[in-house]
């Protein structure tokens, strides 16, 4: 009876704690600058995830790229690369080589397929921005590259007063998807930019992927910088120097179009407290949308990697109309974080292959890792993504079934001592009726010898008697 009671407990508390809720929250790493310089943390974040990373390279190598890609990939190299990263990078994950770095970074570069929003929040809160890591869905084998990147990616929180700081990263990666830093006032992300002088060209299937990811290994190899990379060197260089770049902190990144970046770029910056917005392509001139809160839809900025087209907006890409509707209706009255985070978890901004979405304002950050399934309509096009079903609360079926349980017991119990309860009365009645037929036998025949014992009655002796 105690080892069943035991086992039903340990059922019980595996139950509940087996239960699945999404969104979930990212995991965090509360650091500061003197104790995680980027190498240091670049190296214990590979190391932790060294399997999951592993895992990933022998898929790339194995099923996900061509294997002509990545030969002709490693004969251009030939070994002439190296950096501290990548030698971090080898020494933490197991057989590896410098080329698997520049791959792996390569590999989910051009995977990603993310959009970006801004919104000019109420007074005090300044300004907003929201970022959605999502792979691309014309890669076939997009829900594992999903799954990978969820167990990967970490949120780091830069606790050094002033020069506080805040990212959003993956393990092995050389750079952030989206930054805060206090000091500068700015939160900074990039997207594609598919108009640019050097556009990304949009997968079209496998092996146009997989020419992708090798093409811009090479160019990793050969110098090229990525945004991520700048995010990252950007909050570490504030903190060294104790001063923002000059001339600007958009300058930093744009350069005058001199940057060395691989293809185009649109980067978002929001400075939260002068409740500014802007994106800016990487080409030096040719794209700029800037947040204007005055005007009725000039509060919120929606951008895709497709650019917004400004003379005719309703031709726009239907992902940027799309939300920054869904905004207008829903989120333009209260202008909160969470009601923008909220929003930002619809379709398009979210789709099944969405890893996380990540918002922030000056002062909080809300990032969570994304679930869910995408609704089809009659033409095969997505429409919606659904939220997964809520978490079973497995406390809840166990108590319902030890009620039924107890339930069934009190009624197969309550039949049985009914039927026995019955069976007595029978037998009482039927004692009863015996001893009262008895004692009504017995009385009889008493009465029957009274009268037979009786003296006769002499009706003669009452005669006259005459003188």
């Amino acid at each position: 009876m105690q080892m069943s009671m035991l086992v039903g407990l340990l059922f019980l508390a595996c139950a509940c704690l087996s239960r699945e809720a999404w969104p979930k929250p990212m995991q965090v790493i509360n650091t500061s600058f003197d104790n995680s310089p980027f190498v240091s943390l670049f190296a214990a974040q590979t190391a932790k995830h060294a399997k999951t990373i592993r895992e990933v390279l022998d898929r790339i190598r194995s099923q996900y790229l061509n294997v002509a890609d990545i030969i002709e990939f490693e004969t251009y190299v030939n070994n002439a690369y190296s950096s501290d990263l990548a030698a971090e990078f080898v020494r933490a994950v197991p057989d590896t080589k410098y080329t698997d770095f520049l791959l792996y970074n390569s590999f989910f570069e051009v995977a990603s397929n993310s959009m970006v929003a801004l919104m000019s929040g109420v007074s005090p809160v300044g300004t907003y921005m929201g970022y959605s890591q999502t792979i691309d869905n014309k890669i076939s084998y997009a829900d594992e590259l999903y799954k990978y990147l969820q167990e990967l990616t970490y949120e780091v929180n830069y606790m050094d007063g002033e020069y506080s700081a805040v990212a959003v990263t993956f393990a092995g990666s050389f750079g952030y998807s989206i930054t805060r830093s206090d000091y500068a006032e700015l939160i900074i992300s990039r997207v594609f930019d598919n108009g640019g002088k050097k556009p990304f060209p949009a997968i079209q299937d496998d092996n146009h992927f997989s020419f992708l990811v090798t093409e811009l290994a090479k160019k990793l190899a050969d110098g090229y910088e990525l945004p991520s990379q700048l995010f990252q060197s950007f909050i570490y260089e504030i903190y060294e120097t104790k001063s923002l770049p000059t001339p600007t902190a958009s300058d930093y990144f744009i350069r005058s179009g001199s940057r060395n970046y691989p293809y185009s770029y649109l980067i978002a910056f929001a400075n939260f407290a002068e409740y500014m917005g802007q994106i800016l392509t990487t080409d030096s001139v040719g794209y700029s949308r800037t947040l204007d809160s005055s005007t009725d839809d000039g509060w919120r900025i929606v951008q895709s990697p497709e650019r917004y087209n400004m003379e005719k907006p309703m031709k726009s890409d239907f992902r940027i109309i799309q939300i920054e509707r869904a905004l207008d209706s829903n989120v333009k009255d209260s202008r909160t974080l969470d009601s923008f985070s909220n929003m930002l978890r619809t379709y398009p901004f979210r789709q099944s292959t969405t890893v996380y979405i990540t918002t922030f304002s000056g002062t909080e950050e809300v990032s969570n890792l994304q679930k869910c399934t995408n609704i089809m309509d009659a033409a095969k096009s997505i429409v919606a993504c659904a939220d997964p079903p809520p978490p079973t609360n497995w406390l809840s079926v166990v108590l319902s079934l030890a009620l039924i349980v107890v339930i069934i017991v009190g009624w197969v119990f309550g039949i049985k001592n009914a039927k026995k309860y019955e069976q007595g009365l029978y037998e009482n009645a039927r004692d009863t009726r015996s001893l009262k037929a008895k004692r009504g036998i017995e009385k009889s025949s008493t009465d029957q010898v009274s009268r037979e014992n009786a003296p006769l009655k002499d009706s003669e002796s009452n005669d006259e008697i005459v003188v």
